[in-house]
């Protein structure tokens, strides 16, 4: 009796999920605690860094950017301030609630308003802080090293990307080193998700931390849906780009009743935004509110679903509402696996008056000029794809076949335009995830991350063997979406472009913890 009461003490302290004593000792986060001697050594070493990096900052700013908003001269002060205390603190769940507080809010409207790619590196500068202080202090421990299941396909997709930098066709130096960047600057989210989210507490924080997000941008997206072009002109020079479709982007405008209507970016840097992160929150809201069957999650999660259907509708994407459609069926195949009475009553209700709320509005605007939807009704969806896709999906076969060893690096993707270069990267097709990577990184590239993905989709059907049912749907709100992501490789590089790459490497983490180790420690035990 005493044994059984100091076991489910430890679990409370730590707080756990209800998966029992025996996986204890899994639970713990390899992420160390130094001595304090040590840590002295890590705040003065990360005080230099983040100094070196300030004066950087400062100088950059002071040269080559104009006076700007209020908006930006507060996110360039948090860019100064931030890194520091990331690096310091050893609480990586709120580093990273932070760092995705900045990707969600702040990352998308910091590049539009300068207009200039450097600003996309103030995220690289957040995350590589939180990364920085926590692989010194794991080299301090001096404890051994565990890696992660499934770290071979991380390992295996950084090699190759890294290879290709010898290849002949990448262009200077410079453009291979920032092409590389959207490969693999998430790919350490990785491993943060296998050491960190390891209690249910923290499963639900992050699934209402992607709500909030997603609310927000819905809110967001709806206000600027109601704009004129010229009228989020004003917003800065990156959103008057993209709405005029300079270079080698095309206008991020359709043509209403009677006048151009603009396509949301919401608060990221292009057009759906707004609606893709909505597209991943979308299972976490039908997750709490089946998780926390009680009034009070009604009050939370109202609001929220209010903002999510915004950012869906306004997106102004196609593609984003059928990934609705995938993400919501999805659900509900793994939320059956919960046997969990509350669950199958509210999840399912919750769920059907969600899908009723879009489908209304989108049958109500099926016909309507303002809105871009009436080509994806069932009996249309078919033909649309093959018509505005046809191009792309010709090219798979070419480029598998013409550069099996990929093209070189830079020639499409968020790299395109490094430098003004832009012309060579306009012959080639970019715009799915196939040949996205085909051009890139070659067949094995497209090869080594399909397995990933089909490996994450696998191992959805592992979550009926976890005992406790309310961490099964916790973890279900987290897996879904990956469907949804997998339906939008043939719209565009879903590994290269926030929010579905940190969304991508931050699940296959939790879900290599969860679904593999989790397990084996439980067959062990």
């Amino acid at each position: 009796m005493g044994t059984a009461t100091t076991a489910k003490a430890t679990l409370n302290r730590s707080g756990g999920a209800r998966v029992g004593p025996a996986i204890d000792s899994a639970v713990r986060s390899p992420f160390p605690r130094v001595p304090r001697g040590q840590e002295r050594l890590i705040r003065a070493l990360t005080t230099v860094v983040a100094a070196a990096g300030a004066i950087g900052l400062s100088l950059f700013v002071t040269e080559r950017l104009p006076s700007q908003s209020l908006f930006v001269s507060v996110a360039l002060a948090l860019l100064v301030v931030l890194p520091a205390w990331l690096m310091l603190s050893s609480n990586y769940a709120v580093t990273l609630g932070v760092l995705a507080l900045y990707l969600g809010l702040v990352d998308g409207v910091l590049k539009l308003k300068l207009n200039t790619p450097v600003a996309t590196l103030g995220r690289d500068l957040l995350l590589y802080s939180i990364v920085f202080g926590a692989v010194l202090r794991l080299l301090l421990s001096r404890r051994r090293i565990r890696i992660p299941p499934l770290s071979g396909y991380a390992a295996a997709f950084t090699v190759i990307a890294l290879v290709q930098v010898l290849n002949p066709e990448t262009q200077d130096f410079a453009h291979a080193i920032a092409a590389l960047r959207p490969h693999l600057e998430f790919v350490p989210l990785f491993f943060f998700g296998y050491a960190v989210m390891r209690t249910s507490n923290r499963l639900r924080w992050y699934l209402l931390l992607l709500c909030t997000v997603a609310a927000v941008n819905g809110v967001v997206g709806f206000t600027q849906f109601d704009l004129t072009p010229e009228e989020l002109s004003t917003w800065g020079p990156g959103y008057a780009e993209r709405l005029e479709g300079t270079g080698a982007l095309s206008p991020r405008t359709f043509e209403g009743e009677s006048t151009s209507r603009v396509r949301p970016p919401a608060l990221g840097s292009d057009m759906g935004f707004g609606g893709v992160i909505a597209v991943l929150a979308i299972p976490a809201l039908l997750t709490l509110l089946g998780a926390a069957a009680r009034p009070r999650a009604l009050l939370v999660c109202g609001p929220l679903a209010a903002g999510i259907i915004l950012g869906v509708v306004t997106s102004q994407s196609r593609s984003v509402v059928v990934a609705a459609v995938v993400a919501l069926l999805a659900f509900f195949g793994l939320a059956a696996m919960s046997q969990r009475r509350a669950i199958a009553l509210l999840g399912p209700a919750a769920g059907v008056a969600l899908t009723v709320v879009i489908v209304s509005v989108l049958v109500a605007s099926g016909n309507d000029p303002e809105f871009r939807y009436d080509t994806i009704a069932p009996s249309k969806l078919l033909a649309t794809t093959s018509d505005s896709r046809s191009g792309t999906l010709a090219a798979i076969p070419e480029y598998a076949t013409s550069f099996p060893l990929g093209k070189g690096l830079g020639l499409v993707g968020p790299a395109a335009g490094f430098a003004g270069n832009v012309n060579q990267a306009s012959a080639l097709n970019g715009e799915s995830q196939f040949t996205f990577f085909l051009v890139e990184l070659g067949v094995a590239g497209l090869l080594i991350f399909a397995a990933l993905q089909i490996k994450l989709l696998a191992l959805a059907t592992r979550l009926r063997r976890i005992d406790d049912p309310e961490l099964r749907l916790l973890l279900a709100g987290c897996t879904a979406p990956l469907f949804a992501v997998a339906a939008l490789w043939i719209t565009g590089p879903i590994s290269a472009t926030s929010p579905t790459a940190p969304y991508f490497w931050f699940t296959a983490g939790i879900l290599a913890f969860w679904l593999i180790e989790h397990k084996r420690s439980r067959a062990t035990s």
